[in-house]
């Protein structure tokens, strides 16, 4: 029950009128009740495999960044900067893998929680509701486990070194004026594949609809740097889904 106050008219004679605005006492009094119908969050989890349908490219965004800064800078000979000396490119392509505690291979769980997301909303033609759709779904799933999760099928031996080039914009210039940038990025061959447990509120979505947008953003999507989003072919996978269960449902 809510309780709340209402004026009385005072009794003791002091000025006060039928309102009680003056010389009034306060007493309880009952008021309706709401009802409010609370929603139950239902959480479930569904196991996922990310099978690799093209090479992944890692850049983990400090060396990427490093790469743009050190373009900008150094000698110039003749209108050309000094070539890079391997020891350096080395140190770059290398610096830009994601690697466990242990030193294996490994990807990050949020990016392929924003790349299903993303590939929920692959079919919206209107940027409005492509983007209202993805970050409906990035807030009802959750990768569990750790931020950098292992990769299967490959090892650190199947690293590889991929010299990319990319326009950097000059600031007070267009885009198409600036430099040509040279990034040394590190590659795995297309046996890549990573397991994971997906929590998801099923309140929010289906189980049809996670696996959808799981299937969808291997096709259009993919994963990783120069991803088909961003108009290149690498990280793109196919998906194997493993068991479902309920975690709550109150």
């Amino acid at each position: 029950m809510t309780v709340a106050t209402k004026p009385r008219t005072s009794r003791n004679g002091n000025g006060g009128d039928e309102t009680g605005v003056k010389g009034t006492d306060l007493a309880p009094y009952s008021v309706e009740k709401e009802e409010v119908e609370i929603r139950p969050i239902v959480l479930k989890t569904i196991e996922l495999t990310l099978v690799g349908a093209s090479p992944l490219l890692m850049d983990n965004g400090i060396p990427a960044q490093q790469q743009i800064e050190d373009s900008k800078k150094g000698p110039v000979e003749r209108g050309r900067r000094k070539p890079v000396d391997d020891a350096a490119i080395e140190a770059k392509w290398l610096a830009s893998r994601y690697l466990t505690a242990d030193g294996h291979p490994a990807i990050q769980s949020r990016a392929i929680a924003l790349s299903i997301a993303d590939g929920s909303s692959a079919h919206f033609k209107t940027t409005a509701k492509s983007q209202e759709r993805a970050q409906y779904v990035f807030r009802a799933i959750t990768i569990v486990g750790p931020e950098l999760l292992p990769i299967q099928g490959v090892a650190s031996k199947d690293f590889h070194m991929l010299r990319t080039l990319g326009k950097n914009a000059n600031r007070g210039k267009k885009a198409d004026e600036g430099t040509t940038d040279v990034r040394y990025r590190a590659e795995l061959p297309a046996s890549w594949r990573v397991t994971f447990t997906l929590r998801f509120r099923a309140d929010m979505l289906k189980v049809a609809e996670v696996i959808e947008a799981a299937r969808s953003a291997g096709e259009s999507i993919g994963v990783g740097a120069w991803r088909k989003q961003k108009g290149g072919t690498h990280g793109m996978f196919t998906v194997l889904v493993g068991k479902e269960m309920t975690v709550s449902g109150k």
